[in-house]
């Protein structure tokens, strides 16, 4: 295991990510990601050609398991893909009060996409949606609704996700089904 400063994919790939990852393959898993997310911070970067990249940091506690070799990352800070971030994020600030944390986990994948550095993020949940997913308030809110087609109301009697997700394993966790 190591402990490093900020769990991102540059620190757990142990270098910048590129396409030249992929190689021939259509995708590369990156990692495996889960923890304790208990806020976030936002941010912008300037770039230094003019522009600004915004960011999420999330304070907690998190692994990361590097998916070619099993090595474990851990750190109190971290920094996801935009495609898992911009879905964790909302979570985490509508947390209620005293509550103690978003649990998560994320299989993370570099996949071939026609852009400017030709590569996109991909992101696998691992963990069931949270209690208070607005998603799922949402969709609750619309089963059965009329002229739409038919929405399954969101389960309640399963164990929430902060007591019923488990940290996957080093090798082999980040196995697709």
């Amino acid at each position: 295991m190591k402990l490093v400063k900020k769990l991102t994919v540059k620190n757990v790939l142990g270098r910048k990510p590129s396409a030249a990852l992929l190689g021939a393959n259509e995708t590369f898993d990156v990692m495996t990601v889960y923890g304790a997310a208990t806020s976030i911070e936002r941010g912008q970067s300037d770039m230094g050609d003019g522009t600004v990249s915004p960011w999420i940091r999330f304070k907690g506690n998190f692994a990361a398991i590097r998916v070619n070799d099993g090595t474990e990352f851990r750190s109190g800070t971290m920094f996801l893909p935009d495609v898992a971030a911009d879905l964790l994020a909302p979570i985490v600030e509508t947390l209620p009060e005293g509550s103690e944390a978003v649990n998560f986990g994320f299989l993370v994948t570099m996949k071939k996409a026609d852009t400017t550095i030709g590569y996109e993020y991909t992101a696998e949940p691992l963990t069931k949606p949270a209690e208070h997913d607005p998603l799922d308030v949402i969709r609750g809110q619309l089963a059965g609704a009329p002229g739409l087609a038919a929405l399954e109301a969101p389960k309640t009697d399963e164990k929430a996700p902060e007591t019923a997700s488990k940290a996957p394993t080093k090798k082999g966790a980040a196995a697709k089904k």
